[in-house]
């Protein structure tokens, strides 16, 4: 694309009314020269420079030093940002080959551990490159006025210091809140057994949820917490829908065979007793793993 061109791009696309008579001198080329600066910086990430430099003007504030601005931005981070936020092949994996290290740095002032940072980084992937309602993902929200690490290790931390919190919620929630989440009425026998057992069903819960794999977790709470369809996991762990629905399946079936398993070991029960149990866990299962695994949204 030429350099005219490229300023009328930014003309276009930019919030403050700018007219070409009000830019700086060689603003084209300083257009040219950033977008060529990103492409450098991230060989084999193809952002055209008309896109690039939409990008770019979207998020140049009105109002201030155009030429001084633009002069420091971070082109190579905006243009990483740019092909995360619009989908060009291999972007994300080149994000997460880049800043995870620095993803790591951030949350070990929240949780050092290994498996508390592979949740955030699920967590935090879905938060930035999944587009809601035909929105933008929120890694479009990096403007390039800073370091990408440091925008990505905040928002890394943000999202630990959510899961933190949710969880801690959860806990003072206490023994009433799976009871309220098995509405009553709907069968006496039911009923009983959930103010019978209603502790020792929360303690078997959480022990069954402690049996699911890291990737059963992440996927549990993706579908039944943030709503994704089946599809758009698939791409995200880029497998087709069917094994997706598998995976959930059985997540599914280990929690409910757990629960039961736990129940029975703690309470010694009759097997008619447990075969009511069951039919109570499959009957609440999905609402309750929706309170479990959910989270704030920072």
């Amino acid at each position: 694309m030429e350099a005219e061109n490229l300023l009328a791009v930014f003309l276009n696309h930019h919030g403050g009314g700018l007219v070409e008579h009000e830019l700086p001198v060689a603003f084209d080329a300083l257009l040219l020269r950033l977008w060529e600066a990103g492409r450098a910086a991230w060989p084999g990430l193809e952002v055209g420079a008309g896109l690039f430099v939409r990008h770019l003007a979207e998020r140049t504030p009105p109002d201030i030093d155009l030429a001084r601005t633009l002069a420091e931005v971070h082109a190579a981070d905006l243009y990483l940002a740019c092909a995360c936020a619009h989908g060009i092949k291999g972007a994300v994996e080149r994000f997460d080959a880049s800043y995870a290290p620095t993803i790591a740095a951030f949350l070990r002032l929240v949780d050092g551990s290994p498996s508390f940072g592979d949740e955030v980084r699920q967590v935090l992937r879905e938060k930035l490159f999944v587009r809601r309602n035909g929105e933008l993902p929120k890694i479009a929200g990096y403007s390039g006025r800073g370091p990408l690490s440091s925008w990505v290790g905040v928002a890394a931390q943000r999202t630990g210091l959510s899961l933190v919190r949710g969880a801690r919620a959860r806990d003072q929630a206490g023994d009433h809140e799976l009871s309220e989440a098995l509405p009553a009425g709907a069968d006496p026998e039911l009923d009983y057994l959930k103010i019978r057992y209603r502790t020792e069903f929360r303690e078997a819960f959480h022990a069954a949820l402690a049996a699911l794999t890291q990737r059963e977790r992440v996927i549990l709470r993706l579908h039944l917490v943030s709503g994704m369809s089946h599809e758009k996991i698939g791409v995200l762990y880029k497998v087709n829908q069917s094994t997706v629905s598998r995976w959930i399946a059985k997540a599914r079936e280990t929690i409910a065979s757990e629960v039961q398993r736990h129940l029975q070991e703690r309470l010694g029960v009759s097997r008619s007793e447990i075969g009511s149990l069951a039919d109570l866990v499959a009957s609440q299962l999905d609402l309750s793993l929706a309170r479990w695994l959910g989270e704030e949204r920072g």
